[in-house]
């Protein structure tokens, strides 16, 4: 029995590292998308990225912002920014714009 018991512990511990390295994986990604996108991003350390604006019904108003460490803000039209940037809270009120209403997004390489 303590044989499956130790199975069991393992197959689970294996399921939350793996979970754990994909969303760090996300995460590496989405920074090195950043940074590509922002050179700056990460020029004093960390940063956070934020937005504001009615996605949903305004979306070519709506506004991605980049604090750097230093404190300073940049900010740009969320339609010029790479969707994998954009904060969820964005991404979500973007999806939820019907599909045949949705303004194209810029594709960057």
């Amino acid at each position: 029995m303590t044989d499956i018991k130790d199975a069991l512990m393992l197959e689970n511990r294996l399921k939350a590292l793996t979970t754990l390295q994909s969303e760090t994986q996300d995460a590496l990604h989405r920074s090195l998308r950043l940074q590509d996108f922002e050179p700056r991003a990460f020029e004093h350390g960390s940063c956070k990225v934020g937005g504001r604006g009615n996605v949903e019904y305004r979306p070519d108003e709506a506004v991605v912002t980049i604090t750097l460490g230093n404190g300073e803000v940049l900010e740009y039209p969320m339609l010029d920014v790479p969707y994998d940037i954009w904060p969820s809270t964005m991404q979500d009120e973007f999806m939820r714009i019907p599909s045949h209403k949705r303004p194209k997004l810029k594709v960057l390489k």
